[in-house]
């Protein structure tokens, strides 16, 4: 596929039937009688049936041999003659994967597979040979199920469903805007504020007087049991909430108050207190929704792939788009209609500065977006976006190129504080080009809820795993919480002035929670030109062609001896040090220069792990775009959780179990207790 040429998915619907026949359905269901209804359903049908049967034989045939002669593949039996070894992966324990792929791969770690229909595909295992992929190709093709499913639910101008070319860099442009370490950094406190009415909240829940109340058995006296992804998810909702629209999603609201059957919740051990607003429930429908259908066992559903069926579900799954389409518009709308009117302002009165500000309102990430938006619709030209040269790094003791850091900042040189070029601002709009720009807006909104909403929630649930079993690690990150937040308060307040970048070790805990346990289970590339890999067979390489399809398991990447010390262990120092004073971050090449070999097995002993070799958010120009609010917002909930409670696994004999969902994994299961502390 041609790189720079992005297809319609309209075009690629003949490919996939359920997309045509649903389309049709759709057409002739308001003018047909039942009989007739029933007569077409059933020829088409017979249809599929006939098309699917002439499909399964041309790709069994297909995949019965090794996708590439040159590299180990996975066996042949365990793959699906439709969805090839992806189906087999979807029934894998991600920690299973770099075993997987181990057992079935070249000295290199390069290992052949089928992907869906008849696209060969590999995966890698070396750090190095996943960021030459990454860094190298930004084109991808997304399966055709998630791509029908996604785009229904996204809109066709999601930046994850889009493969390529100058329509995604176009898009790209414009929500990179959004995520420039100023913009982030302004919502550090509407971060800490969530943050703050959790803990809140849990203080209360686990106090000796919430046991009285008798409604839940999460309630002990002592603390509160809850299930960790659960109270994660409203909080990251609550979050997207007010940082990119400042809206306030009401998550934490008490049930316990608001629903009299609340009292008989007594199935379990848990706290079932907390409970999702309407409007928070509608955005999680439809989080679960694209999971739902896309899953391998529902490929064949038709009540599932077909959303002109009358059923219950497509009934509800309308409810909830509206409820979602309603509230993004009219948020969207009101936030257009204060930026045009102060552009009018401006030009009719020449109101600038403090009042313009005032005027137009405090600045949040939809703002940025609107204006990045609107330059990209209104102004002739081409992509505006600039990569600076230069940026910070999280984990490096000096400034590095901005391509070469997977923590490294996106910035543009014609953002303006208010974020995009005012110039590009009209005084007036049709119709038609204002629900343009509404429409596009809430396409990308909707990508980034449906991209860090459950992400961010299983993350921080994995991070209460690991610290209920490293309580050393618990009273260190406490410790720098009350250097860095201020010390522990009954109304549990922070200093307003604090520096996320001072979270240094609640940082590298949470990084070294994903490195583990990533939410995401692969990121995919397809290849813009030939690539060649040494196999690891002496001087031996294998080339694979333009347009092969990369896919890449971070975890199994980040699980590899050869990207990192000791790395199925649990080891935050990897990151950062203690110089006397405070945790810093280690600088790997300076120490890279003075490291001896230790054959210790203490923590202090680690090496300085390589930051260019954590691919948590992916790499090059088709990395995480939202990846530092995603660390600012996990840090800083890390860290002011610890400082007051303390967390440890409510079963005593637990077993992480984890399942995967779309193209998430989490937990089944993660029951964990809150308690204060003393």
């Amino acid at each position: 596929m041609n790189s720079n040429t992005t297809p319609q998915f309209e075009s690629a619907m003949p490919l996939y039937p359920a997309s045509f026949l649903d389309h049709l359905l759709g057409l002739l269901t308001p003018s047909l009688s039942i009989a007739s209804i029933l007569t077409s359903i059933v020829l088409l049908a017979a249809l599929f049936m006939s098309y699917m049967t002439c499909l399964y034989v041309r790709l069994s045939r297909k995949k019965s041999v090794q996708p590439f002669e040159e590299i180990p593949s996975i066996p042949q039996k365990v793959h699906s003659w439709l969805l090839g070894h992806f189906a087999y992966f979807h029934t894998l324990e991600p920690s299973s994967h770099h075993s997987t792929f181990t057992a079935h791969s070249s000295p290199s770690g390069i290992t052949g597979i089928w992907g869906d229909f008849d696209r060969r595909a590999f995966t890698v295992l070396r750090a190095d040979h996943a960021r030459a992929v990454l860094r190298q190709n930004s084109s991808r093709e997304p399966m055709k199920l998630i791509t029908r499913h996604g785009v229904k639910t996204l809109g066709d101008e999601s930046l994850i469903l889009i493969p390529g070319g100058m329509r995604w860099r176009k898009q790209r442009s414009v929500v990179a805007k959004m995520f420039t370490v100023d913009v982030v950094r302004g919502g550090k406190k509407a971060v800490a504020d969530c943050s703050q009415v959790l803990v809140r909240w849990l203080l209360q829940a686990a106090s000796p007087g919430a046991v009285d109340r008798k409604c839940c058995r999460g309630h002990t006296g002592k603390g509160v049991q809850l299930e960790a992804e659960n109270l994660f998810k409203l909080y990251s909702l609550e979050v997207f909430g007010k940082v990119s629209m400042s809206f306030d999603f009401k998550c934490f609201h008490d049930s316990a108050q608001e629903n009299p059957s609340h009292q008989n919740c007594t199935d379990n051990n848990m706290c079932h207190c907390l409970k999702m607003s309407t409007m928070a429930n509608s955005f999680a429908f439809l989080q679960d929704d694209v999971a739902r259908r896309s899953q391998p066992q529902n490929v064949f559903n038709p009540k599932l792939q077909f959303y002109s069926l009358p059923t219950k579900y497509n009934r509800e799954y309308a409810h909830h788009s509206g409820v979602v389409s309603d509230v993004m518009g009219d948020i969207i709308g009101m936030e257009l209609d204060k930026i045009v009117s102060a552009k009018n302002m401006t030009q009719v009165y020449g109101i600038e500065g403090d009042e313009k500000k005032e005027y137009q309102g405090e600045p949040n990430l939809i703002t940025h977006l609107l204006r990045s938006t609107l330059e990209n619709q209104f102004r002739v030209g081409g992509i505006s976006q600039s990569v600076s040269s230069s940026s910070k790094c999280p984990f490096s003791g000096s400034s590095v190129a901005a391509s070469s850091c997977p923590f490294a900042a996106i910035s543009s040189s014609t953002a303006l504080p208010h974020g995009g070029n005012d110039n590009c601002v009209p005084t007036s709009m049709t119709p038609a080009q204002k629900q343009e720009c509404i429409d596009n807006v809430s396409s990308i909104l909707r990508t980034l809820l449906m991209a860090g909403f459950e992400t961010s929630a299983v993350s921080l649930s994995y991070a209460m795993y690991f610290l209920s079993y490293n309580p050393r690690f618990q009273e260190l990150c406490a410790q720098e919480a009350e250097r860095v937040l201020g010390a522990r308060t009954d109304d549990v307040s922070y200093n307003a002035d604090f520096d996320p970048e001072d979270l240094v070790l609640n940082r590298a805990v949470f990084i070294e929670t994903i490195r583990l346990h990533l939410p995401v289970i692969f990121t995919t590339r397809v290849l813009e030109k030939d690539m060649s890999f040494d196999t690891g067979n002496g001087d031996e390489r294998v080339t694979l062609p333009k347009g092969t399809k990369a896919l890449i398991s971070p975890s199994a990447v980040h699980r590899d001896e050869r990207n990192f010390e000791r790395a199925q262990e649990f080891i935050p120092e990897r990151w950062v040090k203690w110089d006397g004073q405070k945790w810093v971050n280690r600088d790997y090449k300076q120490e890279r220069k003075m490291m001896s070999e230790s054959n210790s097995d203490s923590p202090g002993s680690i090496s300085a792990a390589n930051p260019q070799n954590f691919f948590a958010f992916s790499d090059g120009s088709r990395n995480c775009v939202g990846k530092r609010l995603a660390i600012l917002e996990s840090s800083v909930m890390i860290a002011m959780l610890l400082r007051d409670m303390k967390v440890d696994m409510a079963e005593k004999d637990f077993k992480l179990v984890t399942k995967r969902k779309f193209a998430t994994v989490g937990p089944v299961s993660l029951p964990v207790m809150f308690r204060r502390r003393k």
